[in-house]
This record gives structure tokens, C-alpha cells and sequence, in this order.
């Protein structure tokens, strides 16, 4: 990585770290205050002061960037210091623009009836906005929401803008291909490396609760097989590229 980044670990170069995806030793190339707000890419005035130390470390394997700072986190921990009901400060898309846009997309290529799947789902505004369109939609967020029904498969899942915020990534793509139906799409968007690592490794932001950077390896192996449509949007099945692209427009276009 680069001399600048390494120096900004500083004594913690030497710390001893493991990739949360393939257990490889992890080498530390970034430190950040907890404060660090991805915000500043949206043209945020959001100041970085104070925290604690942050460390992220690359896998030796297969370079998946990631830190164990939210390793013993409890979900109220994560929703009384990271998704308070300051987070749209740090992420300007995701109240309304995001969702909106995306069921749009999701309304635009699929017939109905589709059964949906909202990983990740936050404020559920997403699968209301489906059922609104005659869809059956699942809300589902992982920390404040009751397991899936085991029976349960759906024709389309997605987990948009989530897999970066995720405590366990083995956790969320068992979930996701477990709940797929025969025949169904998965599409997931996060932004990979190197990109994740551009602009002074902006993508790194404790405060937005973002843990993980992945590498196309390390995706690879959560979900085998899956493709990569942009650096940010990923599937398995086989949705349009029309609406591949619509939900690129609907998460990457504030990246830009």
C-alpha cells in the first residue's frame, strides 16, 4: 500500500489482525478516529474530532480490507452509536433517493407478482414503496428485525448498500442464498477494491459503520460465481442490464 497510508498506522503496523472472510492474517494499512464520516464525500461539513482508534487491515490472501473494531458490538451498541437518527448526515441517499430509485428499478423489470427480499431494509420504506406497486416484499434488517421464516424463498433479493456494514459477511450471504428461490437474482451493491481505497480511502468511515472493503476474491468466495456488473453492483442470476444499471445510477451516483 502506499508510504502515506502506512505511516498513518504507525506502532500499529505490526499489529496482528485476521480477514473475517478467509481467516488469512490481516496486515494493518489504515488508522481513523471512530468519527470518520464517509460524509465528506457528499460535501459534508461533518468535523473529525476525538473517537477511538480505528485500525483496517488487508487479508495477505485474498485482500479483503476490513477491521475488528465492531467485533464485540452488540446490535443496541450499533443502533445507540452508529444508526442514530443522525446517520442520513453520513449518508445523504439513504432516507428516501436510494430506496425510491430502487423500486423504481425493481417495479420497471419485474412482473408481478414478484416476491422481494430487502436485506438490509432500515426503514422499510423500499418494500412499501413495492407493495404499493402490487408486490409482496420482505423487510428484512439483521439488527432489529425477527429471523426469516426457513421456508421462505423469494424471486428477487436484494442487499443494497449493506454488505459493508454487516458484523459477519458468512452471516449475510448464507441468508441471502439460503431464502433464493429457484431461478431467483441476487444483486448486491458495495464497492470494491481498489476503488473502496480511492480518494484517500474514503469508503472507510467507522462513523457510517462501514467494516468492510471487498476484493472480487473475497466477494467471490462469500457468494461463488458471482458477477460483477460495475464496481459497485454484483449478482447471481440473471437480471437485465437495464435494470443492473438503474441500480447502479441509484447508489453510485453520489460516488461520482
Amino acid at each position: 500500500m502506499l508510504e502515506k497510508t502506512l505511516k498513518m498506522v504507525g506502532h500499529w503496523k505490526n499489529r496482528t489482525m485476521r480477514c473475517p472472510v478467509c481467516s488469512s492474517q490481516s496486515c494493518p494499512i489504515l488508522s481513523r478516529s471512530s468519527n470518520h464520516s464517509c460524509g465528506v464525500r457528499f460535501g459534508s461539513s461533518i468535523e473529525d474530532i476525538g473517537g477511538e482508534l480505528v485500525v483496517y487491515g488487508e487479508c495477505s490472501s485474498c485482500g479483503h480490507v476490513s477491521t475488528d473494531y465492531f467485533d464485540d458490538w452488540t446490535h443496541e451498541r450499533f443502533k445507540d452509536e452508529i444508526y442514530t437518527d443522525q446517520y442520513h448526515v453520513h449518508d445523504p441517499a439513504y432516507v428516501e433517493r436510494r430506496p425510491i430509485a430502487t423500486a423504481a428499478a425493481v417495479a420497471r423489470f419485474y412482473d408481478r407478482p414478484t416476491k422481494v427480499l430487502d436485506y438490509g431494509s432500515g426503514s422499510g420504506l423500499l418494500s412499501k414503496i413495492l407493495s404499493k406497486f402490487g408486490m409482496e416484499s420482505i423487510a428484512f434488517d439483521p439488527m432489529t428485525t425477527k429471523p426469516l421464516v426457513s421456508s421462505d424463498k423469494f424471486d428477487l433479493l436484494l442487499c443494497i448498500e449493506v454488505l459493508e456494514h454487516v458484523p459477519n459477511p458468512w452471516v449475510a450471504a448464507e441468508t441471502l442464498l439460503r431464502h433464493a428461490g429457484r431461478g431467483a437474482d441476487v444483486v448486491v451493491t458495495t464497492l470494491l477494491l481498489p476503488e473502496a481505497t480511492e480518494h484517500e480511502n474514503w469508503w472507510m468511515g467507522p462513523r457510517n459503520g462501514h467494516i468492510h472493503a471487498y476484493s472480487k476474491a473475497s466477494l467471490d468466495q462469500l457468494f461463488p460465481g458471482m458477477m460483477t456488473f460495475s464496481p459497485g453492483v454484483h449478482y447471481l442470476g440473471s437480471p437485465s442490464e437495464g435494470f443492473l444499471s438503474e441500480i447502479e445510477s441509484a447508489v453510485l451516483c453520489e460516488r461520482d
